[in-house]
């Protein structure tokens, strides 16, 4: 069990583990900041396409190009706006 939440790790491990997922840490830590819920929601799909690059499957690397270029597009804009004032997240709907 300790191996499952790397209890059992040296402390170099632990370093380079760190080191390893601090670019998605600054992806999300950059994407949280964002106050626009349009530009977090591509900001997310940065950190999703940077985290996907570190993979040797290609379909998350293409479905994630498409959902950004829909998130790129201004209806998808306007929908994402439209949904956070229904959800009350946004007070301007």
């Amino acid at each position: 069990m300790d191996e499952d939440f790397g209890l059992s790790m040296s402390w170099l491990e632990k370093l380079k583990l760190l080191s390893e997922v601090a670019p998605l840490l600054a992806h999300l830590q950059m994407a949280f900041a964002e106050s626009d819920p349009h530009k977090q929601t591509l900001a997310l799909i940065d950190a999703a396409q940077w985290a996907a690059g570190r993979t040797d499957t290609k379909i998350d690397d293409e479905a994630l190009q498409h959902i950004e270029a829909v998130m790129r597009t201004p209806e998808a804009q306007r929908a994402l706006a439209f949904a956070m004032a229904k959800l009350g997240v946004l007070s301007n709907g």
